[in-house]
């Protein structure tokens, strides 16, 4: 092809897009470029505060520190959680997507949580409760302990320790060995059980029940009475207030010994574990603060909490490792994850996201609130492209282009801009 022949082709190219590259859509462009092509880098290059603060956007992710962060930032985390779940923890979510977990919920410390591995918390929590002292409970509202059971928490299980395989046994002819977690000191002189030091005297440990696993504590203690000692003995021969949680009827309570008391704490519900009441109009739970059985502004508890407080204890491991995107966000119909189905599992979010992110045209972003809508879109949007459909004919209108399609296009506009 000669140089002539070249020269008229791209006038006639020139000719053609003339109107394209006209004042009007220039200035779009322009303006696409900076709010959604700028918006498309920002996917690798900046935040969304400096997106909000440079074009008077509000996109908002849900936090400060999260907003700081870059898209390609947040995408990475999220693959790195995806691909990392067996080793990824809570704690790693702060420094990730600026999700911070309180050490403490209800007056239960739970930092012990943060460094479990998401593949594992499910399981976590379930031993949590499983093996939850009283002494962890002090501080739970409504529970009561000193006053309804210090009594009794206040004694203590004698255990037998063995040197020869340095473990704690039930009897001291070594042929029962205990249930629950303890540490042994280098020196093989103490034994610590839920924070609790106990001096090994003799080869014997007594350690107060306050700081055993509760169905062990009570379980032991009342070994040592007789395995009969039932829930009604302890109520009417003992004293004891049994938490208001477990809810058997007088019989039912005279055929439940004190070591069935796992399966009772395993079938009671969440919400009775805690003290929630349930809205009768809405259908939700509530924490009756005043305790005047009406669900009072400020006494809401969290949409999470609010999906799991009808669950009984047993089910908490399914139920977590089942809770999906509509379970656990409240407001999915505009924003970023309203680009994804709410079925979403939440293990399955991050991968989502990314997906949508690439796949989702820029008139869906616009529609969902993730950008914002230039000035002179609709009277442009139908402008055609040279990126084409998958049918590698019919080309692209510009409202129907991704993510990663718009930076390949603006960025041609600007090389033929150049050239």
């Amino acid at each position: 092809m000669g140089k002539k022949d070249r020269r008229e082709k791209k006038e006639k190219r020139k000719g053609h897009f003339g109107a394209f590259f006209g004042g009007g859509f220039l200035g779009f462009n322009l303006c696409l470029l900076l709010i959604a092509g700028l918006f498309c880098f920002a996917y690798f290059k900046v935040s969304v505060n400096w997106v909000n603060k440079t074009f008077k956007t509000e996109i908002d992710l849900g936090s400060e520190e999260i907003n700081s962060k870059t898209i390609s930032t947040l995408v990475n985390n999220a693959m790195s959680l995806v691909e990392n779940k067996d080793t990824y923890k809570l704690k790693n979510l702060k420094n990730d997507f600026g999700i911070e977990i309180k050490d403490e919920m209800f007056g239960i410390d739970i930092s012990d949580l943060k460094d479990v591995a998401i593949s594992d918390l499910a399981e976590a929590i379930e031993n949590k409760f499983g093996t939850i002292s009283a002494d962890e409970l002090r501080n739970v509202n409504g529970m009561n302990l000193e006053e309804e059971m210090g009594d009794i928490l206040d004694k203590e299980n004698t255990y037998y320790f063995n040197s020869a395989d340095d473990k704690l046994y039930n009897k001291s002819d070594f042929t029962e060995e205990v249930s629950f977690e303890y540490t042994l000191n280098s020196a093989k002189t103490q034994i610590t059980s839920k924070g609790y030091i106990a001096d090994i005297d003799g080869g014997e440990v007594k350690i107060p029940l306050w700081n055993l696993p509760l169905t062990v504590a009570l379980g032991d203690f009342t070994s040592n009475m007789g395995v009969n000692t039932t829930l009604y003995d302890l109520e009417h021969s003992y004293g004891v207030t049994l938490p208001s949680f477990i809810k058997l009827t007088e019989q039912q309570k005279k055929d439940t010994t004190i070591n069935e008391l796992d399966g009772v704490i395993d079938s009671s519900v969440v919400a009775d574990i805690l003290g929630l009441k349930k809205d009768a109009s809405s259908g939700t739970y509530y924490d009756d603060k005043n305790n005047d059985g009406i669900k009072d502004s400020g006494e809401e508890v969290s949409f999470v909490l609010n999906t799991i407080a009808g669950k009984q204890v047993q089910q908490l491991s399914k139920t977590i490792n089942e809770l999906k995107l509509s379970q656990v966000f409240e407001n999915t119909n505009d924003g970023i994850l309203s680009l994804i189905s709410g079925e979403t599992e939440i293990a399955d979010i991050p991968e989502a996201i990314k997906t949508a992110l690439e796949e989702t045209s820029i008139e869906d972003l616009i529609t969902k609130k993730v950008i914002d809508r230039p000035a002179d879109y609709d009277s442009l949007k139908n402008n055609e492209t040279t990126i084409l459909k998958k049918d590698n004919v019919t080309k692209k209108k510009i409202y129907e282009l991704t993510i990663p399609e718009m930076i390949d296009y603006c960025l041609e506009l600007m090389l033929d801009a150049k050239s």
